[in-house]
C-alpha cells in the first residue's frame, strides 16, 4: 500500500512538473526583444511565422485535455514550419504525456538540434529520459538545463535522476536546495519530503 501511494504521488509530481514546463512554453509565446541572445530568439514563435495559428490551436486543445487534437494541430504546424523548435517541443511534450516516449524523444531531440541552448528543451529531454528510466541520460540533459538556466523544476528533476542513479548525496543536497528555494510551493514541499526520506535512509 505504501509503495502504491508513493508511485501515485511520484506520478502526480511528474505531471505537475510537465504542466509547469508547458506553462513556461505558453507564456513565452510573445515576440522577443532584440537584445535577447540568438538561441533564445530562434526558439520563439511569433504571429508572423508559419504555423503560429495551428500552434495556438494545439495549445488550446491540450489545455482542454484533448491530446489527440493537440498532436494533430502540432503536426500540421510542423508541416508548414518544420524547423521551428518551439512547435517541435510542444509536439514532443504532447507525445510524452501520451506515454509515447520514443516519438516524444525524436521530436525533442530535433528541436534541441535547432536550439541547443534552450534550457526548456534540455529539461524536456531530461524528463523524457527520466520517464524511460535512462537515468544517466536524464542527468546529462538536466545538468545542461540547470547550467543554462537553473530553476526549481529542472533542479527537482535532476535531484530525482541523481537519486535513482544511486547518487544520493548529490540528490539530497539538491532536494534541500529546492526545498529552500520553493519553501511554500508544491515542488519545494515535495523536495523537503524526499530530502527527509534520503536522510533517514543514509
Amino acid at each position: 500500500m505504501v509503495e502504491k501511494n508513493w508511485q501515485r504521488s511520484r506520478s502526480r509530481l511528474l505531471q505537475y512538473v510537465a504542466a509547469m514546463m508547458l506553462l513556461a512554453l505558453a507564456v513565452s509565446c510573445a515576440p522577443v526583444p532584440r537584445q535577447q541572445p540568438l538561441p533564445e530568439r530562434a526558439f520563439e514563435l511569433s504571429p508572423e511565422q508559419p504555423g503560429y495559428a495551428l500552434y495556438l490551436h494545439g495549445r488550446k486543445q491540450e489545455q482542454a485535455g484533448d491530446l489527440a487534437g493537440a498532436i494533430k494541430a502540432y503536426l500540421e504546424a510542423a508541416t508548414v514550419n518544420p524547423d521551428q523548435p518551439k512547435i517541435l517541443e510542444a509536439l514532443g511534450l504532447a507525445y510524452l504525456q501520451t506515454g509515447d516516449h520514443r516519438t516524444a524523444r525524436m521530436h525533442l531531440e530535433r528541436a534541441a538540434g535547432l536550439a541547443p541552448d534552450s534550457p526548456r528543451l534540455r529539461m524536456g529531454l531530461g524528463y523524457a529520459a527520466l520517464q524511460r528510466a535512462d537515468y544517466q541520460e536524464a542527468i546529462r540533459q538536466l545538468e545542461q538545463s540547470v547550467a543554462l538556466r537553473a530553476d526549481v523544476r529542472n533542479q527537482f528533476l535532476l535531484a530525482e535522476a541523481l537519486a535513482k542513479s544511486g547518487r544520493t548525496g548529490a540528490a539530497l543536497d539538491l532536494y534541500q536546495h529546492v526545498a529552500a528555494e520553493d519553501r511554500w510551493g508544491k515542488l519545494g514541499k515535495a523536495a523537503a519530503r524526499r530530502a527527509d526520506r534520503l536522510e533517514k535512509e543514509q
